[in-house]
């Protein structure tokens, strides 16, 4: 029998990931944070319409209707993980979306006794289209890997990569390719449940990567020409000469005039090739990046906070706490006593 709080916490869940989409918790990288927060209230819906066994009636069938796109959802969550211009592609949420359309269209016409034959290739459609989905997930981050400049990069694809493919092949291969009377059948509604929370809290932990560590890239695919890519390798190569990123007045139009190039061609460099979404969180992460650093080296454990974040390049101790916690999730304080 269904325990009703089981329900309950799932329900609870669903709120909370609308609260805190809703409240724009994620902050400039709002899509992923739309993405995810999808994601999860499908995973969550499927979890409700299982443990269900059809008690809710309409609400069930909506239920059932949102986690028929899960698949669709965990390509959308692993594209827009690991590639920087699909926040501006429109069509992957298209094809999401006829995903969405062809299981609410095949539910309705399999509670009618007529276009059965419609119904019949709806579903063919609909199964296609999830089965292309859950190996496009894996194929994402794999695509980028040459692509990428961070060792910590390729290990966090690799790393979702693994992951992902271990849950694909429980959840999905081994159930669907076991023999009738086999024990896993009978335990398959368990297995894939587990399976989808267990990527729930994978996926929830890979935005959250995301988030503090943009993607950087030595290109964008089919977007930038050699000449941007050069660009992009000068301005990074000019922030780290002679730690020029910690002067703390630093503007596009200053680096625009040390590499003879355009603000414009600048700021396009840094969005499309390096992956950020200003000049601002560029310096900001090499700022970060030190102050990491030097808050756990024991040599400068007598230095105040200020001192460290003026040395980083920060012109107070607002700024300073603001995009340290947003890109660690600790204040800078914390951070220090993590390695005491």
């Amino acid at each position: 029998m269904v325990q009703p709080f089981i329900i309950a916490l799932y329900l609870i869940a669903i709120g909370a990931v609308l609260f805190m989409t809703f409240r724009k918790a994620w902050g400039p990288d709002q899509i992923l944070g739309l993405v995810w927060a999808a994601f999860a209230i499908a995973i969550l819906s499927y979890g409700i319409y299982g443990l269900s066994e059809g008690r809710f009636i309409f609400v069930g069938w909506v239920f059932g209707i949102l986690s028929s796109v899960t698949c669709g959802l965990s390509w959308l969550l692993s594209r827009t993980l690991f590639r920087s211009s699909a926040k501006m592609e429109r069509w992957p949420f298209v094809v999401v979306g006829v995903l969405l359309l062809t299981g609410l269209a095949t539910d309705l016409l399999d509670h009618l006794d007529i276009a059965q034959t419609l119904n019949g290739i709806l579903t063919t459609v609909h199964t296609l289209l999830s089965s292309m989905m859950l190996l496009m997930a894996l194929i994402e981050p794999l695509t980028g890997l040459p692509k990428t400049i961070r060792p910590s990069e390729k290990s966090f694809r690799m790393i979702f990569a693994g992951g992902y493919a271990l849950i694909l092949a429980i959840g999905y291969i081994w159930i669907r390719s076991a023999a009738d009377g086999d024990a896993v059948l009978r335990w398959a509604g368990e297995i894939r449940l587990a399976c989808a929370m267990t990527a729930l809290v994978a996926g929830g932990l890979a935005v959250w990567y995301r988030i503090r560590h943009p993607y950087i890239a030595k290109f964008r695919n089919g977007a930038s020409g050699d000449d941007e890519a050069h660009l992009a390798d000068r301005i990074r190569s000019t922030l780290l000469d002679d730690d020029r990123f910690t002067q703390s007045d630093l503007k596009v139009a200053d680096l625009a005039q040390l590499l003879g190039a355009g603000e414009h061609k600048i700021s396009r460099a840094i969005t499309s090739c390096l992956g950020f979404t200003n000049f601002n969180r560029l310096v900001n992460h090499y700022r970060i990046d030190r102050a990491q650093v030097m808050l756990r080296d024991p040599e400068f454990q007598s230095l105040p906070v200020l001192t460290i974040a003026l040395d980083c390049g920060f012109g107070s101790i607002g700024p300073f706490n603001r995009a340290f916690k947003e890109a660690t999730g600790m204040t800078p304080t914390a951070w220090r006593q993590t390695a005491a």
